[in-house]
């Protein structure tokens, strides 16, 4: 692997924490549409983004790319509702375990999994727990919930191994993945029922810029990380996203943030600074 291309996989990796963190803290000011709207709306106009950028140049494509639409909207979905029975905190911890499903990947493989990327996912994961303080959750722990989560993280972990698999430009992937999201989006709001409403212009224009940061950047921003990175470290990496989302959460929305939590997201991004450093160190050595 080049140095180059290491350069412009931590790139992406810091792309993925930034874009995510000025988007989620909005899901929650965008409360009047259910999580498949949400994600139909990141979808959608991420597909739109692209096509039109490419002025209709969508082809080829390849089913990693397919697979990894797949694999991102089942993520969120587990997400989504882990965090309705579950509560945020609970779901969060165990959708950052992800990485864990692409080490045995790699194990499965035959590949060498390094101690550096799997003591790297245990610093952030004890950063990500004790920023979160689940223990002061008052939500009752179930087995959907948990079932809900654990469903997530692999979807989740699935997505990133598609993603590192995916042939054709950033741009045609991106296309494609967004509109296989987009459809399954559609496809969970028509078994929900959910009724879509026409948002005022002030709405629409937080949903644009939502979609925007947490579609179309954030999908360029993980091409770009797995393009350049072995899946186990790019997976570890982009968990780095949760702390983002904290820190931007106390910025944008000015929910101030307990000492606890700082010291978490201190914790969890020295564990992404330490794998950052020794995946940089790997290039010299080599």
């Amino acid at each position: 692997m080049h140095g180059k291309n290491i350069a412009r996989g931590l790139l992406g990796a810091v792309g993925i924490w930034l874009t995510a963190g000025l988007a989620l803290p909005f899901v929650n000011v965008l409360k009047s549409f259910t999580p498949e709207q949400l994600m139909f709306a990141r979808g959608i106009m991420t597909a739109i983004f692209a096509i039109l950028i490419m002025r209709g140049k969508v082809f080829p494509i390849d089913r990693y790319t397919l697979l990894s639409g797949v694999g991102f909207a089942f993520g969120c979905l587990g997400l989504y509702h882990g965090i309705r029975e579950l509560g945020p905190s609970l779901a969060i911890i165990i959708i950052t375990t992800a990485p864990v499903v692409n080490f045995l990947f790699a194990w499965g493989r035959g590949r060498h999994v390094s101690f550096a990327a799997i003591g790297s996912l245990v610093i952030m994961l004890a950063g990500v727990v004790f920023a979160l303080h689940p223990w002061n959750s008052t939500t009752t722990l179930t087995f959907k919930g948990v079932a809900w989560s654990i469903f997530g993280a692999t979807s989740g972990a699935l997505y990133y191994e598609a993603l590192s698999k995916a042939k054709g430009s950033r741009l045609t992937r991106c296309f494609w993945q967004a509109l296989v999201v987009a459809l399954i989006a559609i496809s969970g709001n028509m078994v929900t029922g959910s009724v879509v409403h026409i948002p005022e212009f002030k709405t629409m224009l937080l949903l644009v810029a939502f979609a925007l940061m947490g579609g179309f950047l954030y999908f360029i921003a993980n091409i770009e990380a797995f393009d350049n990175l072995p899946t186990e470290v790019a997976s570890v990496l982009a968990q780095g996203e949760t702390p983002a989302v904290i820190i931007m959460a106390g910025v944008l929305l000015g929910e101030k943030l307990s000492l606890s939590q700082w010291l978490g997201v201190g914790i969890a991004l020295l564990g992404a600074g330490y794998l950052s450093r020794w995946i940089s160190n790997q290039q010299k050595v080599s």
